[in-house]
């Protein structure tokens, strides 16, 4: 039985709620169902294009929607130049 110190708990829950926090704003940024969500795969981010491919979408067909979670670094750092 694996047992945690109290800061491994906190670790742990902190992680938790941060990846949960991922899936969403992916969720709500890109219009995925849940089930889509789940299925995704790390192939499936096209960081250059920041679209996301989805398999199997709604009736078996595929389709790309655009992330706001694929921006690169420098785009981030533009966004908070606040003149």
């Amino acid at each position: 039985m694996l047992r945690l110190n109290a800061l491994q708990t906190a670790k742990l829950k902190r992680s938790i709620i941060n990846f949960m926090s991922l899936i969403i704003a992916l969720l709500y940024s890109s219009g995925f169902h849940l089930n889509e969500c789940s299925l995704l795969k790390i192939n499936d981010f096209d960081k250059q294009r920041m679209l996301i491919h989805i398999k199997n979408a709604k009736g078996g067909k595929e389709r790309y929607t655009l992330s706001l979670l694929c921006r690169s670094e420098q785009d981030k750092r533009d966004d908070s130049f606040n003149p």
